[in-house]
């Protein structure tokens, strides 16, 4: 079974204009609504990503008055269909509801009124860890985030994990894996990670999301900068984002320190690094500053971003022969 049809059985992509929507052709609610806008005689628009599981609203701009047709496909095949009316002041609106998705679809949707614009939508499975759910789970992952979004995609995701954040350093559930994000004070940030000094040194393994600028720590350092440029995966990468899904930037912050795992092309010599890993006794230290990933319950690319640094542990770790028990 081809992916359209194998994502198509399975509810894929139901769409209908506003006004066209009824009980019968509604599958769910989305989970949230994903924004984009189009000029209805514009050049081909910037690419829009979002997952499955949401609904995409597109605000429409033109003459004042026009109507236009439109259709949501994949390749040659139009999974949905409908019109857009402009009012006096030259808008319109398309919404389309996309239920979930197994596997990344690279879609189109297209407005006509004699004329053609078109804007590419990547939509993403909303739980990109499912296939490796109980590899992940075997980890004994543990979370903190002060603003609980890290808490609420992982539990969109369907993963088990500790919530660690109300005492981190004292959290007691043995965690081989501690993801960390939601922090925009470097030395909130630096106490956190002192207090879970001695866990990592034992062998846990550590992912911080989008630091400040400003954080150090474990021979790591976040700095400030206003570099633009396509981003570069290392090789090992790539299970859950392409390289494009990143985009150009400007990025705010750049690490020194560590084996970088994705960097700004073109930055010389010394690679900008975006996300790194360093080895800190028996343990690990991953950092991503890719400022995406300040969103994972709603961004997509924030999303693959906490995705990847998952994906990416438990590669290595299972490479160097599966979990292994962290005394405290």
């Amino acid at each position: 079974m081809g992916p359209v049809r194998a994502i198509m059985a399975a509810g894929a992509i139901l769409g209908a204009a506003a006004a066209g929507l009824s009980p019968g052709n509604v599958a769910q609610r989305p989970t949230a609504w994903s924004a984009a806008a189009m000029n209805l005689h514009g050049a081909p628009q910037a690419v829009h990503r979002m997952m499955g599981s949401g609904g995409l609203a597109v605000l429409v701009s033109g003459p004042p008055g026009a109507k236009g047709r439109w259709q949501f496909g994949y390749q040659d095949v139009v999974i949905a269909h409908g019109s857009v009316q402009l009012d006096a002041q030259g808008l319109g609106q398309i919404k389309l509801l996309v239920a979930p998705v197994r596997a990344r679809l690279e879609c189109t949707l297209l407005v006509t009124d004699g004329r053609r614009s078109t804007m590419n939508v990547v939509v993403f499975p909303r739980s990109r860890l499912e296939h490796n759910r109980r590899g992940i789970e075997a980890l004994s992952l543990a979370a903190v985030d002060p603003r609980g979004l890290l808490h609420k995609a992982l539990v969109e995701e369907g993963v088990a994990f500790a919530d660690a954040t109300a005492s981190p350093a004292d959290d007691d559930s043995a965690a081989a894996v501690m993801i960390v994000g939601g922090y925009d004070d470097p030395a909130a940030l630096a106490q956190l990670c002192r207090g879970l000094d001695r866990r990592v040194r034992a062998g846990m393994d550590l992912i911080v999301l989008d630091p400040p600028p400003l954080w150090s720590g474990w021979g790591l350092s976040v700095e400030a900068g206003d570099l633009s440029g396509p981003v570069l995966l290392d090789k090992r990468l790539g299970q859950a984002l392409e390289t494009a899904d990143l985009g150009r930037g400007p990025w705010p912050a750049t690490i020194k320190g560590g084996t970088a795992l994705a960097w700004v092309a073109g930055g010389g010599a010394a690679p900008a690094a975006l996300m790194v890993d360093t080895t800190v006794g028996k343990g690990h230290v991953i950092v991503a500053a890719l400022p995406q990933a300040t969103a994972p319950l709603t961004d997509a690319v924030g999303r693959g971003v906490m995705d990847e640094a998952l994906l990416w542990v438990l590669k290595r770790r299972s490479a160097a022969g599966g979990p292994q028990e962290i005394r405290r």
